[in-house]
């Protein structure tokens, strides 16, 4: 399973450097990720690239996105601090925390 944040989507749509080694990573994979994925990609395309918003809609569709439910809220809630790179993510349930899904 590969999980995708927004910042590493967005850049599938918006080149950047990243942008060929994620697009070659994901060829016939079936990503997973939130379902804040479609409204954070879809504010940031529209603020950068208003002409990329029907691609950036195709490419959400093949991306499985799991609701946010009470459950992983307080799940996320309790874990400790993660970060990568610029970014912390304001919510990030973890796929262990996804019901019905196994990261093994």
């Amino acid at each position: 399973m590969i999980y995708l944040d927004t910042p590493a989507f967005v850049k599938l749509i918006l080149p950047e450097a990243e942008t060929n080694s994620s697009r070659h990573r994901l060829q016939g994979a079936r990503p997973v990720s939130s379902a804040l994925l479609g409204v954070e990609t879809l504010r940031a395309v529209a603020r950068r690239a208003p002409q990329l918003l029907p691609a950036a809609r195709s490419l959400l569709n093949g991306v499985d996105q799991v609701a946010i439910t009470p459950a992983i809220l307080a799940e996320a809630q309790t874990l400790p601090r993660w970060s990568y790179g610029r970014s912390t993510p304001s919510i990030w349930p973890p796929p262990a925390c996804w019901p019905g899904i196994s990261t093994r």
